[in-house]
């Protein structure tokens, strides 16, 4: 997989914008969706003492109107195997930041979302398309937009865009390659943890790994 390929993968796993767009009344547009201030996740034995393991990486999906959801993707537990994430770690990891003004009245429909623990089989396929493109190589990226047909002018605008992504994919690229989920599933299957977000409060859950 070529990196821009991989670049419309990437968007797709981060929203799921378009259906999300397509969906939206002006009403809903003077009004934000319910988010919490503060989220806590802890891993948990079956027996429910917690299970300290870091580095495991999780998924966050918000599900905003009937079929339209977005994602928060690779959410690393700590030393405790806890996973911290604050109401602007959401905004700042999905397209949700466009929509978020809290000068506006929450809209005050509960909102459903599932928390799970991504399968090692998936962060492997991430891994090794990521490190099929990266580092970034200037030259390649520019062949591969003319070859697309772009213009020499836009290719010299993008390219700044394309490089900082590329960067911050290597930051990326380097979490997914440190992470610890296959000791997950040498214990056993993670729960996934489906609920509903009523308030703007804080909210914690432990994640169960089952046998």
């Amino acid at each position: 997989m070529c990196y821009i390929e991989l670049l419309s993968t990437i968007a797709e796993m981060n929203t799921g914008y378009s259906k999300f767009l397509s969906n939206l009344s002006d009403a809903q547009t003077k009004r934000h969706s319910i988010l919490p201030s503060s989220v806590c996740v802890q891993l948990i034995n079956q027996d429910g003492s917690k299970l300290n393991v870091d580095l495991v990486l999780m998924h966050l999906k918000i599900f905003i109107t009937k079929g339209s959801y977005h994602n928060f993707n690779f959410i690393p537990t700590d030393e405790h195997g806890l996973a911290k994430f604050s109401r602007a770690d959401i905004l700042n990891n999905t397209e949700l930041k466009h929509y978020f003004d809290a000068n506006l009245s929450p809209d005050n429909t509960p909102v459903d979302f599932e928390i799970s623990v991504y399968t090692t089989e998936f962060l492997k396929t991430m891994i090794d398309s990521m490190d099929g493109f990266l580092p970034f190589n200037e030259e390649s990226v520019r062949s591969e937009l003319l070859h697309r047909g772009i213009s020499e002018k836009e290719v010299e605008e993008r390219l700044p865009l394309i490089e900082k992504k590329l960067n911050e994919d290597e930051l990326l690229l380097t979490l997914l390659k440190s992470n610890n989920n296959q000791q997950i599933e040498e214990i056993g299957t993670p729960e996934m943890i489906q609920g509903k977000w009523e308030s703007s409060s804080h909210y914690s859950y432990e994640l169960k790994i089952g046998r």
